[in-house]
Formats: C-alpha cells, structure tokens, sequence
C-alpha cells in the first residue's frame, strides 16, 4: 500500500495515512505472519521529513522565485538548506515567495522585491543586488558578501555580523542603517556611509579612484585601515576610536572625529592635503587624543590639526611638508613621547595645554614660528636631549615653571612662575632670579637676536626703571620678553652683568660679540 504524509515541510512526527483498513492487519490468511510484528490498527503512522541539501536554479536569466518552474525543488518555508542561482542568472525573490528561510544563498543576481527571506549563515551575491520591497534577515553571526558589478551599490537597512560590500565599477552608498560587527568595502568612485543608524565596530575601506570615504557611526569604532587613492577620508564616531592598520589619503585630506577617546595605532595617518583627528565632546577626563602611529600631510602648504578634549599624548611624529600644526588639549596635557618630534619644515607649531601641562621632546619649525601656551609647567621628556624648540620666532606663555632647551633667533617668554631656558645659539642660560618673597616687575625687555654669517646683534630696550637687585624677575605675573642669548640678574641697576656693561647697553644703542 501507499502512505501519504499530511505536510510535505520538513519536520518530526508527520502523520502517515494509509489506503489500509483495520482488517488489513488481521494476521489470518498468511503463514508468514511470524516474522513481523504489525500493528493492530491503521490509525498512529507517523513520519519525518529531513531539509531537502540544495535546491538549483533552473529558469532562464531571470525570473521569480515563487515560481517551481525555475527550480529544480522549489525553496519555500524551511524545507532547502542551501540555494544555487549560477553565473548570469538573476531571481527575484517576490511577494508570492512568502516566507522562506535558508540556511546559505549564493546567487548571481539578488532582486528582493517582497516576502520575507532569513538567512542564518552566508549569502553571497556576485554579479548584481537590489531590493525595492520585503524584508532580508539574518541569524546570529551570519554573514554577507554583495557585489554590484557594474555601477553604484547602493545598500538597504541590514543587520548582520559581518559585511562585504564591492563596486568594483562605482559607488557605494546606503538607503538605510547597516548594523554589523564587521564592514568591509571596496570602491572605485567612493563610500559614503552617512546613515545616522549605523552601528558598525570594525570598519576596512579601499577606493581606487575619485571619491571620498565617508562614515557616520555610534558605538565604539575599530579602524582596521582605510586607503583612498583619489581622495579624501572623512570619519565621524559617536563613541570611542581606534586604528589599527594605515588610514592613507595620497590625493586626499583626513578627517576622524570621535566624540570621545581617539587612539592611533602603528599604521598611523597620512595625506596629501589637511589632517584633522578630534578626540572629545562628552566632557569626560577619558576624552584623549593618544597618537601611535606617524602623522603626515606632503602638501606644500597642508596642515595638521590635533584636538582632544583632555589629554593630547604624542608618541609619534607629526610631520608637513610646509603647512602649519596645531595641538590643542582643552583640559588636560600635552605629552610628548622622548622619540617623538614635530617637524614642518617652515610651517608654524603652536602647541596649547589650556589648562595642564606642556611636556615636550622636539619641535622643529625650521624658519617657521613657535607658540607654547601651558595652563600649567612647560618642561622637557624624561630621556629627550636637545634643543626642544627649533625656529624663527619662539613664544612661550606659562602659567607654572618653564624649563627648556632652544634653538632660536626671537625669544619670548612669560612665566607666571621661575623658568630657565637654555640657548643652544649661545650657550647661554636663561633663568629668573631667585627670591624668597614674590615681588611685582614693571619693566619688561624686549630683546631680538639676529644671526649674522660672523656675528649676532643684541638690541636692548629699557622701559621705565629696572628693577632692585631684590627683585626676582618671573613671578606674581610678570611678562618677560627676553633674549636667548643674555642672562637676568647681575648688579643692581644692571641687565646681565655690571655696571659698565649695562651703561654700554643704553636704549636704541647695540653691541656685538663673537657667536
């Protein structure tokens, strides 16, 4: 006899009717009946129904899904683990397709234009995709590789663990929030990913061509490594970011922004026009800009802004190719690693503690000016020997002690505590006097050096009366305008050494000695 279950999806404990009546399980009439073992009725015959391995598209170059034409097994509920549409084949999964899921797909061609399609493992699309309607999910860990091979891919909402996302002939942008552990992309015109839904936590990025990388995100953000040949990077993080690999932009400016903690690595930054990377915005002493990884622009006139709301720790180089740097910390300090330098050729350097400390190895402006403003003391690193500021003009602004060793033609210092700046020009020290009991200056001195091929020519100006023998210069919120080549302190009535050399040192006259 023949049985027939009461579903074709798969599942346990299907019922099996039977053609057979109870009679027909009536032992009489056979001698062989001993060898089986039947049951007494028709009635409790059951069955299961296994997940059909693979189903096989077999339509013509397109076609839907609902159809059972176009398969060799149609794919419907459950009852297929696997889906098989080959090369130059493309099906659309329709509202008559119901609900359907899968455990993988690979599909030339994916056009979703209704139902509802789950996915618990792997889909890969490899020629074309699309989706006008319905909805795409995914299980638990899932993953998806899309490929639009001719033109723009443009992405719908999708939530899945790990994405790759290619256009090898244009564009990738996005209709809807990509959520995803992990997102890949590769372009040829750009990636701009500007959803304020998206919630990704590692991100890769490649573009070949024209076109900037674009990513608006929330949530802690790992930065694999960007490369962009033809144009910018642009990364704005609600949440912490790190990097881990090189971000590179040869034809291009960067721009990273975390709302929060930024973190460099060893891959570093590099560009052909400005770099901009910002840590902060949530007020928290977490808030630091830490610098890993080499920070680099090759423009002529490009330049590099570094902004943390609290703590700015460079232990790497930050170097231009003519253009300006500027480090700022809001609240907290400036840390420079000992191996770590500052270079821009003749590009200026203006490093800003606003309310902490400015710890420094070298910063070498070339010809270019120098601004060091601290809150707090201006010091040299731990282990670091040389000139700590190399340039034009150098201005220092102390809120604390400054201590430093320089390399410069125009000095100008203020200290609101004692300071001592050694000249590397000179050989000369720089230093306040001592005194037990803070005392108000009234003169200031403006001295400007200038190196000649066989000499340097100190011109002094005095202001009003200088101050008694007792008096100790750069404290109580004196402003010291001072020559990195002459020392403080010497005879009463005096400006670095005795009386006589004072004399000769009237105001608007000059002396000259050997450099």
């Amino acid at each position: 006899t023949s049985g027939t279950y009461a579903s074709k999806n798969v599942g346990s404990s299907i019922l099996v009717s039977t053609s057979l009546g109870s009679s027909d399980f009536s032992p009489a009439g056979s001698t062989n009946l001993s060898n089986y073992v039947l049951p007494t009725s028709a009635s409790g015959n059951i069955g299961d129904i296994t997940v059909r391995p693979l189903s096989t598209w077999v339509g013509g170059a397109s076609g839907n899904w609902s159809a059972a034409s176009n398969w060799d097994v149609l794919p419907d509920l459950s009852n297929v683990l696997a889906v098989s549409v080959p090369t130059g084949k493309s099906v659309i999964y329709d509202a008559a397709a119901g609900s359907t899921n899968l455990g993988s797909l690979t599909a030339a061609g994916l056009s979703i234009a209704g139902g509802a399609l789950t996915i618990a493992n792997n889909l890969t699309v490899n020629s074309s995709f699309s989706k006008t309607g319905g909805t795409l999910s995914f299980g638990a860990g899932a993953s998806a590789g899309i490929t639009q091979a001719s033109g723009d891919l443009n992405l719908p909402a999708m939530t899945v663990a790990s994405l790759s996302l290619s256009a090898p002939a244009g564009a990738i942008t996005q209709s809807g929030a990509i959520v995803a552990s992990n997102l890949i992309t590769q372009s040829v015109t750009g990636a701009t990913l500007t959803d304020s839904g998206n919630r990704i936590a590692n991100f890769n990025a490649a573009n070949s061509g024209s076109g900037n990388i674009a990513l608006i995100n929330t949530g802690a953000l790992s930065i694999g490594g960007i490369s962009n040949s033809g144009g910018g990077i642009n990364i704005d993080n609600t949440g912490a970011v790190s990097t881990v690999g090189a971000v590179t932009a040869p034809a291009g400016a960067v721009s990273i922004v975390a709302h929060s903690p930024l973190s460099l690595g060893s891959g570093g930054v590099s560009a052909a026009s400005d770099i901009s990377l910002t840590a902060g915005g949530t007020g928290a002493a977490t808030d630091n800009l830490t610098l890993g990884g080499t920070v680099a622009t090759t423009g002529s006139t490009s330049s590099i802004t570094l902004l943390a709301s609290h703590d700015l720790i460079q232990n790497a180089n930050v170097t231009t190719g003519g253009g300006a740097v500027s480090a700022t910390a809001q609240t907290g300090s400036i840390v420079m690693g000992p191996s770590s330098t500052t270079s821009t050729g003749a590009g200026g350097i203006s490093y800003t503690p606003t309310a902490g400390n400015a710890t420094l190895s070298s910063l070498n402006a070339g010809t270019g000016p120098i601004a060091v403003s601290a809150g707090g003391n201006i010091t040299p690193v731990a282990g670091f020997s040389g000139a700590n500021l190399i340039g034009g003009e150098a201005t220092i602004v102390a809120g604390g002690d400054v201590t430093l060793s320089t390399r410069v033609n125009v000095l100008n210092v203020t200290a609101q505590g004692t300071y001592s700046i050694t000249d590397l020009i000179s050989g000369n020290v720089i230093a306040s006097a001592v005194s037990t009991a803070p005392a108000t200056v009234t003169d200031q001195v403006l001295t400007t050096v200038t190196a000649t091929t066989q000499q340097q020519v100190v011109q002094t100006t005095e202001q009003t009366q200088p101050p008694p023998a007792t008096t100790a210069i750069g404290t109580s919120g004196s402003t010291l305008l001072i020559s990195s080549t002459q020392t403080t302190g010497g005879t009463a009535d005096t400006f670095g050494g005795s009386a006589t050399s004072a004399a000769s040192s009237s105001p608007g006259s000059s002396r000259r000695r050997a450099p």
